[in-house]
């Protein structure tokens, strides 16, 4: 599989990486939401499915969890940053981080 450290979304300046399930599992509010984002990383790296990130090194699953405001966050893949911090955060609108395509 091809190396997803270090994916940014220029749109939300995360690492979370949308999988074809999430997508398939947002409801139609939560996708108009996110929906830029999802066109960004259809773009840069494609929609990869959770099949395809399980047990990859260059990934890490986040587990559900709250928000000290109450905010429930669902469970989600990010990319796995390298160390080098200007491979890893956004600066200027412009990511830093090597994308890579599924």
């Amino acid at each position: 599989m091809t190396n997803l450290r270090n994916f940014i979304n220029a749109i939300t300046n995360d690492s979370r990486i949308y999988t074809a399930e999430d997508i398939g599992e947002m409801t139609s509010k939560e996708f108009l939401a996110n929906e830029k984002a999802i066109d960004y990383q259809i773009e840069t790296l494609g929609i990869p499915r959770r099949g395809d990130l399980a047990g990859s090194s260059d990934v890490v699953y986040v587990h559900s969890y709250s928000r000290d405001d109450g905010t429930k966050v669902k469970a989600h893949y990010r990319s796995k940053p390298d160390g080098v911090v200007s491979n890893n955060y956004q600066i200027g609108g412009t990511s830093t981080g090597a994308s890579a395509n599924i």
